[in-house]
């Protein structure tokens, strides 16, 4: 396979021999972790006691699936500016990760929504039809106090869903940014890696 071939779709086109089966065992571990701390949430053991705390810190899981989804998803249009070949077509990009997710994941908050007309469990803010569009959208984290307004009880883990498509989104956007507006199409690993620096800078400014 050329490196051309290997850039066109990202993570999906590149067969399983070569995938980085090293991060295998990472993204295991990373999703014990959320299954703990999410164990923890639900029984009520999150802030108690030692184990409680223990279990409320592998919250971990999650940055751990951003970092691990950041370097795969830039991956392909790194090794395609190091090689010198095309970079990956963001319109194949694209329809790859809306395939990738989208089918299931609309499955699920329909699932949740109809479960939920049923039972009632206490406060479910979400649980309109402005919510229901929300949750579909992937937008339902963009609304001042949305914990109170979309969260639905169902659906409370998939704000990192909608962080995620934001960040799919926006990967392609800095792609260009930092090897075609910065590196000038030449492959340059030291300016590269000061782009990504000054952009991990200002993401860390804006959080606090």
């Amino acid at each position: 396979m050329t490196a051309q071939q290997q850039a066109q779709g990202g993570l999906e086109s590149v067969s399983s021999t070569e995938r980085v089966a090293a991060l295998t065992g990472v993204r295991a571990v990373a999703a014990l972790l959320v299954v703990l701390t999410h164990a923890a949430y639900t029984t009520g053991k999150y802030p108690q006691g030692y184990t409680g705390l223990a279990l409320s810190r592998a919250e971990i899981g999650v940055p751990i699936f951003f970092v691990l989804s950041g370097f795969l998803l830039f991956r392909p249009w790194v090794r395609a500016a190091a090689a010198g070949a095309a970079p990956p077509s963001v319109r194949r990009y694209a329809w790859h990760r809306v395939r990738r997710i989208m089918p299931a994941y609309v499955v699920t908050v329909l699932a949740a929504y109809a479960l939920y007309h049923f039972r009632h469990a206490g406060p479910n803010p979400g649980h309109t039809w402005e919510g229901l569009l929300r949750n579909l959208s992937l937008t339902q984290i963009y609304a001042d106090n949305y914990v109170y307004r979309f969260l639905h009880q169902g659906l409370t883990q998939m704000w990192s869903l909608a962080v995620e498509a934001a960040f799919y989104v926006a990967l392609p956007a800095l792609a260009w940014l930092l090897l075609v507006l910065l590196c000038r199409r030449v492959w340059r690993p030291a300016l590269l890696h000061a782009g990504l620096a000054v952009l991990f800078h200002i993401d860390r400014k804006s959080v606090v």
